[in-house]
């Protein structure tokens, strides 16, 4: 296995540090999109098992996350679809060099609500898309949604503190702790980037309809962070006949880390084998 961890300039006008695992020989490669405030070094789990059984892996640090913050403003994005623009030429990259006419997109929380944008607004060099915990739907209510416009439209660089319960990541306890303790996981996030992420789980809706590719939707049972009834509604609302939704039974907001989580490697696998 071949791993890569270095910074690239995106047409986009930024730098983003990224991670690559590619097999000796790889029969597809899959593009990766982190959530909220966290970074691409908390998928290395899986960049390691793709590898292993022949996909190649890449995923970049989101602008103001991870290492690409030493790049760019910390939890900070001016519009939720320079996210989605990053990652529009991320895949161009990803495609050159690679060989590969185009990639699976895999898009976790906040990341899936990116997938799904790009999926149905831009489009290109995708395969098939696949989302875990996707952020299309963000229930708040009324006077927390004011509250945020107003503080965003004062002092849109203010900063809170991350809205995620550690405890509500995982069953598995030690996720939360070790997350809490990543000093990478960004632990306050500008007003604008939390009003922006809203605001977009409401945008995305206008660019579903034009999703073209398979899909294969996942969530856990017992998310507390994202409602299940986003992938719920995501599934009802996508027009593709393939498409998949698995829910989890029990597990949380990060399938990927839950104890039993090779349910879930075996599932992306057997999609990934099945749209070779």
């Amino acid at each position: 296995m071949n791993k890569v961890e270095e910074f690239l300039s995106l047409n986009t006008g930024i730098e983003v540090f990224y991670r690559c695992w590619f097999p000796s020989e790889s029969k597809d490669v899959v593009v990766g999109v982190h959530g909220l405030a966290e970074h691409s070094g908390r998928y290395t789990h899986l960049g390691e098992y793709l590898a292993k059984n022949g996909y190649g892996f890449c995923m970049m640090d989101l602008r103001g996350h991870g290492r690409t913050a030493e790049k760019t403003e910390k939890g900070y994005v001016k519009k939720f679809e320079e996210f989605v623009y990053d990652l529009e030429f991320f895949i161009k990259n990803i495609v050159e060099r690679t060989g590969y006419s185009s990639v699976h997109l895999f898009g976790h929380s906040m990341g899936g609500l990116i997938s799904v944008y790009y999926a149905g607004l831009i489009g290109k060099n995708i395969e098939t898309l696949i989302t875990s915990g996707a952020a299309v739907y963000l229930p708040l209510p009324i006077l927390m949604k004011i509250l945020i416009s107003l503080v965003n439209a004062i002092s849109p660089k203010s900063r809170a503190k991350i809205p995620i319960n550690p405890s509500e990541l995982s069953t598995d306890l030690d996720v939360g702790r070790r997350y809490i303790e990543d000093p990478l996981v960004i632990k306050t996030l500008t007003m604008k980037l939390i009003s922006e992420l809203y605001g977009a789980s409401t945008r995305v809706w206008r660019y579903v309809d034009d999703i073209k590719v398979p899909a294969l939707i996942m969530h856990g049972e017992n998310d507390q962070i994202v409602p299940v009834e986003a992938s719920y509604r995501l599934y009802n609302a996508l027009k593709v006949e393939d498409k998949q939704l698995k829910i989890f039974p029990q597990m949380k907001h990060e399938i990927l880390n839950e104890k039993n989580n090779q349910v879930v490697l075996d599932t992306i696998m057997n999609w990934l084998r099945s749209h070779q």
